[in-house]
């Protein structure tokens, strides 16, 4: 999701719920140089939003482990590798976890995003995977 709508990073459905919120870039509408808070009752914009309601935003958040992944697997896209030491080359589920991501990232660069990146997230985590936070995938 993060990859297809970047602006959705930038605002909770919270903050949706709180303020009027431009779906397209993720930023709060301003008018006079003010934010413009939601009226009660006012609907928010669900039905058009990419997360498509808050349950599914819950169900597809990144957690700490998940952006520490993503955050390893591009340091080792971004090195070819050269990054990893001999253990993190050995260890089959952060290698297996790498595939999932690089997967993820190919299939957006090609414009298949038809991929719902909250399976992707179960894959994971049913492993157990996600590298911790500074430790780079070690265990």
């Amino acid at each position: 999701m993060a990859l297809a709508h970047p602006q959705l990073t930038l605002f909770d459905c919270e903050d949706c719920r709180q303020w009027i919120i431009d779906l397209k870039t993720g930023r709060r509408l301003e008018r006079g140089g003010e934010a413009q808070p939601r009226r009660p009752g006012t609907p928010t914009p669900c039905r058009t939003c990419p997360r498509e309601s808050p349950e599914r935003a819950k169900a597809i958040a990144l957690g700490r482990r998940e952006f520490a992944t993503i955050d390893f697997y591009l340091q080792v896209r971004a090195t070819s590798g050269a990054c990893m030491n001999d253990r993190e080359r050995t260890d089959a589920l952060l290698l297996r976890n790498l595939a999932i991501v690089d997967g993820v990232f190919r299939r957006h660069e090609r414009g298949q995003s038809a991929v719902d990146f909250g399976m992707v997230l179960a894959q994971i985590r049913t492993a157990g995977a996600g590298a911790q936070p500074g430790t780079r995938g070690r265990r």
